[in-house]
């Protein structure tokens, strides 16, 4: 029967070898059996070099068809990138219009994006398939904190906790390719010409600011998640084990306090959070966003968008009221 995270049991005898138990080094460690892959390094060499955790997984044939088309992906963006021009001309000469042109080359990029998270995800399970033991994670949470800091759901697969990790990460590449659309549409909207085909850019670009806002608020998430997992590896159990376990050690006032030495991590992690969000306000005021935010759909007004200035301009009155008060001056004043 597979021994669960909540037993509590006596470890003072099971690693006294006088009682017939074993040290931690005696048994290898079960994050780290040298007999054992390792999913998270698997994961982690996949994360930077597409099908380095096949190979790691001796997996080599689809490892090096992987790491062929990473150079390939890659080489063709720079390619782009360095012959947008001449590559827009052709494709329009040939009949395509500006909006479908960026939508081929968007639609391309969801592809390598999607093939990238595959890899990832698939490097992680190849690996956790061939292990005798089930893989815990780690119990380090800088670790955990630096990698989720780096890349969202990197610290949660250091974890052991795959499918929580890949949520994370999957908003990662949805915020990345975002990103990407934000910053190319100063390329790509002097491109475009005609009045359905702008609407339909900027609607794309709409879609993509609001979603990379939530995968933003997500990476921030993602990040404290991770290290108070690290820190309490009991959570990595589902909802329903960790309040039986909870439970469990309610009834010992012992327990009790060391249940309480756990809670001040996370006690202190929301009041980090609070203090920044205090730190933020008091030295960038609500008139500052409110100002950025109207400038910004000024500007976008003046380079012909008409969807997306209107959508930040309606955004800001809502948030700081102040249609409200365009509408309902003071009736008292002289």
């Amino acid at each position: 029967m597979t021994k669960k995270v909540w037993d509590i049991t006596n470890l003072i005898e099971e690693l006294d070898p006088k009682k017939g138990g074993t040290t931690e080094a005696q048994r290898g460690g079960p994050s780290f059996d040298s007999a054992e892959k390792n999913p998270a390094l698997a994961a982690t060499l996949s994360i930077f070099l597409w099908g380095g955790g096949q190979i790691y997984n001796n997996n080599i044939r689809t490892g090096l068809i992987l790491a062929l088309s990473m150079i390939g992906s890659w080489g063709t963006f720079y390619l782009l990138l360095t012959n947008w021009s001449a590559i827009f001309d052709y494709l329009k000469g040939i009949g395509l219009t500006p909006i479908n042109i960026i939508l081929l080359f968007l639609f391309l990029y969801i592809i390598v994006m999607l093939v990238w998270f595959g890899n990832i995800i698939s490097a992680y399970w190849q690996a956790e398939k061939r292990r005798s033991k089930p893989f815990n994670g780690t119990e380090h949470p800088l670790l955990s904190g630096i990698a989720s800091t780096l890349i969202p759901g990197w610290g949660q697969i250091i974890n052991g906790q795959p499918k929580k990790g890949a949520i994370y990460l999957f908003s990662f590449f949805v915020g990345l390719f975002c990103l990407t659309v934000i910053i190319s549409s100063t390329v790509l909207w002097p491109s475009i010409d005609m009045e359905h085909e702008m609407s339909t850019f900027e609607t794309i670009l709409l879609v993509s600011l609001i979603l990379i806002f939530i995968a933003s608020l997500l990476w921030i998430i993602n990040v404290f998640d991770a290290i108070l997992v690290a820190f309490e590896p009991v959570k990595k159990e589902s909802m329903g084990k960790r309040l039986r376990y909870s439970i469990n050690r309610i009834k010992s006032r012992r327990n009790q306090i060391e249940l309480w030495q756990r809670m001040k991590v996370t006690f202190f992690l929301i009041l980090l959070l609070i203090f920044s969000v205090a730190i933020s306000y008091s030295v960038f005021p609500k008139e500052y966003y409110y100002n950025t935010l109207t400038s910004l759909s000024r500007d976008l007004n003046k380079n012909g968008m008409k969807v997306l200035p209107a959508f930040i301009q309606d955004t800001a009155d809502a948030i700081f009221h102040k249609k409200q008060k365009q509408h309902n001056p003071e009736k008292n004043s002289i």
